[in-house]
């Protein structure tokens, strides 16, 4: 059954204790899910990059992803809300997220490195939370604003590593990686006004992933990249698989700020850079931990604690 309406499915989790309320973990929880399966992607990427154009494989990944959620939107959509008023939040989504962010994100590695792209993927938080704080009146005080701090500083020093920066790349390169983590931040609050009035966390991205496919569609024509879909062999279905894992993240980052405060979600979004080391080293065994990845955890953790319980 779709969701019919904000009253009927509600779109904040909270447990009643008389007159007062306590916010559900829920989102937070979700959140941290969404980034380990972002974390996972990480590696499912790196596989198919290797014999394929990143820009056609950013198209097969969110277009795969479009195709996903189209053939179940029977089951979880209903037809009048294509015409619902904040429709065109959704759609502004679609215009940035996932297609520009993941093609700035691409275009960044290619410039100034995967160790400084996936640092300034810390400031995900403060893109998201900012407008949160401004426009929907999220409260943030000194406790929240230390929280995120550490969060924030953890998982930039988690991301870089020794000798793993890039070097000899113009200063304004650098502007690539943060308008990646922009790209991804902004349409946080973005969502969220949609999702107040129309709450359907699958729908909204559905209509994202749809628009972001017709984008990244528009960049492999623009940039004259048609003729690599020719070239594309067995590994591309990596993509394919990268798009259903990126897809069910999307949909939970969605979800957790349907049911939750931006500000609470947003750091623990931005922990992919931890997720990756973690699952490098158990995982795929590609990464040693040491004790500098033991004081990244407790920064990111005691940060976490003072967002949570703030």
């Amino acid at each position: 059954m779709p969701w019919r309406g904000r009253n009927e499915c509600g779109s904040v989790l909270r447990l009643s204790t008389g007159r007062k309320t306590v916010t559900s973990y829920l989102p937070i929880g979700l959140a941290l899910l969404a980034s380990l399966l972002f974390a996972l992607n990480f590696y499912l990427q790196r596989q198919g990059l290797k014999t394929n154009d990143p820009v056609v494989a950013a198209f097969l990944s969110v277009s795969t992803m479009a195709a996903m959620f189209w053939i179940l939107a029977p089951l979880n959509v209903s037809t009048t809300w294509f015409s619902h008023p904040s429709v065109i939040y959704f759609l502004l989504v679609g215009l940035t997220f996932p297609a520009i962010a993941q093609f700035l994100q691409i275009v960044s590695v290619g410039k100034v490195g995967p160790a400084l792209t996936s640092a300034f993927g810390s400031l995900l938080p403060m893109f998201a939370a900012v407008p949160a704080v401004l426009f929907l009146g999220e409260p943030f005080g000194f406790v929240m604003l230390l929280g995120f701090a550490l969060m924030m500083g953890g998982i930039a020093l988690g991301a870089l590593r020794t000798g793993s920066v890039a070097r000899g790349f113009p200063l304004w390169a650098l502007l690539l990686p943060v308008a990646a983590s922009a790209a991804r931040g902004l349409v946080q609050p973005l969502t969220k006004i949609g999702l107040n009035d129309l709450p359907s966390p699958y729908f909204a991205t559905l209509i994202a992933s749809s628009v972001s496919t017709l984008v990244l569609a528009l960049i492999v024509l623009g940039t004259g990249r048609i003729g690599q879909f020719r070239a594309l062999n067995r590994t591309a279905l990596w993509f394919v698989l990268v798009g259903c894992v990126n897809g069910a993240g999307i949909l939970l980052v969605n979800t957790a700020i349907s049911l939750g405060e931006i500000t609470r979600v947003a750091p623990f979004v931005a922990t992919v850079p931890l997720w990756v080391l973690f699952l490098g080293w158990l995982v795929f065994r590609v990464e040693k931990l040491g004790p500098r990845h033991i004081f990244v955890v407790l920064l990111v953790m005691a940060g976490g604690i003072l967002v949570v319980t703030r």
